[in-house]
């Protein structure tokens, strides 16, 4: 978790400033779960800002997850992906934010919702909460372990970068940043 919590920081502080982008990162909008998810929820190629993504390194060092934003339909949602397997498969969480709910709910590419946050604003703030996550071979089934996964990642991730001055400073500064470590949270535990 340590190395997770340094490649965080990083991440942080660059946002969402792309970098030359690596194979994993361009095979993934060819690949058959992206087609799947866009698909679903309507996502053309022109709504996704490859240009500009998140990236953090797993403490296995055998994948990166990456968060790229998508906006669809005027409404701004992210996909926090990863590939384990050298692109040859790829686990995704499609991020859909409605503010005016005050939730953010968690797809898999196919459209099954496997995670639900409460979206609370402070200030000039959003924490995310979770509210409940289902089993993923039950989707909408009743809530398991991987609610205890995504809130014990969530705020470990979001403690390690309070816990340090610059790291905290930059997440104030960066109103997607508690989104992000949700995101990647919830993409984490839908491995385990």
């Amino acid at each position: 978790m340590k190395k997770i919590l340094f490649g965080l920081i990083a991440t942080v502080m660059f946002g969402f400033v792309g970098s030359a982008q690596d194979k994993n990162f361009v095979s993934f909008f060819s690949s058959k779960e992206f087609n799947q998810l866009s698909n679903k929820f309507s996502i053309k190629n022109t709504d996704i800002d490859t240009k500009n993504y998140a990236s953090l390194s797993h403490e296995s060092k055998l994948y990166k997850i990456y968060r790229v934003s998508v906006t669809v339909q005027g409404n701004k949602n992210f996909i926090t992906f990863f590939t384990d397997n050298d692109g040859k498969n790829y686990a995704l969480s499609y991020e859909n934010i409605d503010f005016s709910k005050n939730i953010s709910q968690h797809f898999d590419e196919y459209g099954n919702l496997y995670a639900i946050f409460d979206v609370i604003k402070s200030d000039t703030n959003y924490n995310f909460k979770i509210r409940e996550a289902f089993n993923p071979t039950t989707f909408g089934g009743q809530a398991n372990y991987r609610v205890d996964c995504i809130s014990k990642t969530y705020r470990t991730l979001k403690n390690a970068c309070q816990a340090d001055d610059f790291c905290d400073m930059m997440c104030d500064l960066n109103p997607s940043c508690l989104p992000m470590l949700a995101a990647w949270a919830a993409t984490y535990c839908a491995t385990r």
